[in-house]
């Protein structure tokens, strides 16, 4: 079979088998596996260019030309690096950080043995001096350092010493003030354990007595905290500093160990056991499951979910009129009495409803009557195109099924986020290198390497997404005309893994539609890499255009075109990408049969985005937010986690990680409701009656009963006819075909105009 192979599946069949397919767009193959080795050759050079980069991502670089536990340099033994200077450095750099350029900060950096744990007045340790290694690079730039007695406790983060403060604890004691250590019954009743405790700086506070004291019992330390009403904790803590060290002169280092700080601690929470338990738990489990509990929802309720969701958004579309008309001053009548309705509601209705400056009135007008018009015409839209939505619920509903069918599809769109972290990952590295290496060339040949590099780099990952998203069509394509139809046998009621068909999926689009594949993550990467440009160019202009207001808003007007230009670029590959999966054509032939489908149902399809849309919002922010809450309450009810750590901060993790899980779910979504969508459609079209369209699919698009069993009997004729293709091919005569029957016809009149009829 030739590479090129175009054609495509017999006529009446929906879906084209792997034996049957050819490979496709070998061209884009051959020029990716090209541009990749070009990028390797690039990156092999510019390491090899200045391979001391790759010592000072191993070990880390100092200010005076060593790296910090380098085997066989002066150094070996110093295998960490402090930052003894911090606030000077930042106030003779400040300018960079008020230009924004903070990867141009350079501290100075000493190496040390190990990360300073605090001052000690019995053994203090200096750094730098004379005796520090100082390499003939770096002495030529900064002479010999000076001796420093460093007083900060430090983080060790990858061999970086972080300062985190000054104060030592000395003694941490649990105290009671409520009840009294007088309080006789209470003494009885704990073993005559309670003694006064002298608080030094409230002398007067004679009620205070000391819970577990030396030498008690775990059971009574208990059995004191159960009777205390009102426990305190008195910190003991002792600061050591050198007198040269003043509050001014380590304002920004004690705000920098402030934040580093906070940091450890975050980082801490989340590995501490119950931490980085509930972090699995409510940021990846819980999330996997609320996938499965929406696809039990949304089979029993979808018209509820979708009819809701539709209401919803034209009322916010009203409000949306209403907020707008009032700013353009359309609604002064009735603006005086909301605001003396809101005079009792502390004026937050008028403020919002209060008309805009005369200046701005024009501008509000404007907003107004195209959110008027786009609210009539969304309402003019749903109520004409109503059968469209009832498509849409059915289609949805049959979407549920997968889950059930290949439950693991929940879990495909996860590999393919590690393989793309890993892709960008490596991009990452060799980007550091690029901007260093190749600092001395002219700008444009920096800008060629790194444009092309970046250019790469999203288009493998922009590869990896299409990958995996036409596998996960072409499964389903494939459950759509085998599991799924009319007359395969007797439905299981057990899910299934899905894994093999999953994988067979992957194998065909890999071996037949790589190249396919590449051709569209190309032109998606190429409209991504002019969003960074232009991204580029509106932070090179940002002084610009406060001081011109038509410079902002072309770069503004620029962004918008180009967030246009991607998400058309997106719909028509990804439409595409479900046809390749279905019927084994090239990606220009497969954007071809998108345009002209589209052409021909736009309505169903406008509708069909529009509720994915709002089904990815309830969906994807709903869930996120429930996880975290759930995870942050948990936290906050478990005392012993909470006197260490802050649960917000693992909340705050689990809202991204679920995020991120639900991201993947919607995906699976998606890719259900556009590859069902287009196989229905193409099964109605091509077949009379549809030949693989499910019986719960063709009863919610409106077809009875006669139809749903002449279309099973069809579907068990063609497997058996398929079972006897070699007796046939051997034949020399050929039966003429049946005519239609009347009632077929009709059928078939019906479907096509049943599916065109939004384009009228």
């Amino acid at each position: 079979m030739a590479c090129g192979c175009c054609r495509g599946p017999p006529e009446g069949e929906v879906f084209k088998p792997r034996s049957r397919r050819g490979c496709t767009d070998i061209l884009c193959l051959v020029l990716f596996i090209g541009f990749w080795i070009y990028m390797v050759i690039l990156a092999v050079v510019s390491i090899n260019r200045e391979p001391q980069l790759i010592d000072d991502l191993i070990y880390p670089p100092d200010s005076y030309g060593n790296n910090c536990g380098k085997p066989g340099s002066d150094t070996a033994d110093l295998k960490k690096v402090i930052y003894p200077n911090l606030d000077e450095d930042i106030i003779d750099q400040y300018d960079l950080f008020l230009t924004g350029r903070y990867f141009s900060f350079k501290p100075t950096k000493y190496c040390a043995a190990e990360c300073p744990t605090g001052f000690s007045l019995a053994n203090p340790l200096s750094y730098g001096g004379s005796s520090y290694p100082v390499s003939e690079a770096g002495s030529g730039a900064f002479g010999s350092p000076d001796r420093i007695y460093y007083a900060y406790k430090t983080q060790d983060v990858l061999s970086r010493c972080f300062p985190t403060g000054t104060t030592e604890t000395v003694e941490r004691l649990e105290l009671c003030a409520t009840p009294s250590c007088s309080n006789t019954t209470l003494n009885a009743t704990l073993d005559y354990s309670v003694r006064c405790f002298f608080v030094e700086s409230e002398p007067e506070a004679t009620n205070v007595w000391r819970i577990c004291g030396s030498g008690e019992s775990a059971a009574l330390c208990e059995r004191q905290r159960s009777a205390c009403e009102l426990q305190v904790d008195k910190v003991d803590s002792e600061t050591f500093t050198p007198h040269e060290q003043t509050d001014d002169s380590d304002y920004y280092t004690k705000i920098y160990a402030s934040y580093v700080k906070r940091a450890v601690g975050f980082v801490e929470g989340l590995l501490d056991s119950t931490g980085l338990a509930a972090t699995l738990i409510f940021g990846l489990a819980m999330p996997i499951v609320f996938a499965f509990v929406w696809a039990i929802f949304l089979r029993l309720f979808a018209a509820l979910c979708v009819y809701t969701l539709l209401i919803a958004e034209v009322v916010v579309m009203i409000l949306v009129c209403v907020y707008l008309s009032a700013k353009a001053g359309w609604l002064d009548d009735a603006q005086n009495a909301t605001v003396r309705v809101s005079d009792v509601l502390n004026g937050t209705v008028s403020d919002l409803l209060t008309t805009a400056d005369e200046a701005d009135q024009t501008m509000y007008s404007i907003f107004a009557a195209i959110a008027i018009i786009v609210t009539v015409l969304n309402i003019l839209l749903l109520i004409i195109y109503r059968r469209c939505i009832s498509r849409l619920i059915a289609i949805i509903e049959e979407c549920t099924k997968v889950f059930k069918d290949m439950f693991y599809i929940v879990l495909w769109p996860l590999g393919s986020l590690v393989v793309q972290a890993g892709v960008f990952v490596y991009g990452l590295v060799i980007f550091y290198f690029l901007f260093y290496v190749w600092d001395s060339e002219e700008l444009y040949v920096q800008a060629l390497f790194m444009a092309s590099h970046v250019y790469g780099i999203l288009w493998t990952i922009q590869l990896v997404r299409a990958t995996t998203y036409t596998s996960m069509a072409h499964s389903i394509a494939y459950w759509y005309v085998s599991t799924n139809a009319p007359g395969s046998g007797k439905k299981k009621c057990c899910p299934r893994s899905g894994l093999c068909r999953l994988l067979d999926g992957l194998w065909t689009v890999v071996s037949r539609h790589l190249g396919s594949m590449i051709f569209g993550a190309a032109i998606i990467a190429i409209v991504q890499l002019l969003q960074l440009i232009m991204g580029l160019i509106d932070y090179a202009t940002k002084d610009q255009q406060k001081k011109n207001y038509l410079i902002k808003l072309v770069v503004k007007c620029a962004h918008c075109c180009l967030y246009c230009l991607r998400k058309t670029v997106e719909f028509i590959a990804y439409y595409g990408f479900v046809f390749v999966a279905i019927e084994g054509v090239n990606f220009c032939r497969a954007c071809k049969h998108v345009f002209f489908f589209t052409l021909k149902n736009p309505a169903q399809t406008l509708i069909n985005q529009m509720v994915q849309k709002l089904l990815g919002m309830l969906i994807g922010f709903t869930t996120p937010a429930l996880c975290a809450l759930v995870c942050f309450y948990y936290l906050e009810n478990d005392e012993e986690y909470k006197s260490e750590y802050e649960p917000l901060y693992v909340a705050i993790v689990v809202l991204i990680a679920s995020f991120i899980v639900m991201d993947a779910v919607l995906i699976v979504f998606s890719v259900a409701v556009d590859t069902i969508y287009l196989c229905a459609f193409k099964d109605m079209e091509e077949n009379n009656p549809p030949k693989y369209m499910s019986n719960d699919l063709r009863k919610g698009f409106g077809f009875d009963e006669a139809q749903v069993e002449a279309s099973a009997a069809k579907y068990s004729r063609g497997k058996q006819s398929a079972k006897v293709v070699p007796q046939a091919a051997a034949s020399p005569q050929k039966s003429p075909p049946k005519p239609a029957s009347p009632h077929h016809q009709a059928l078939k009149l019906e479907s096509v105009e049943d599916v065109n009829a939004s384009t009228k």
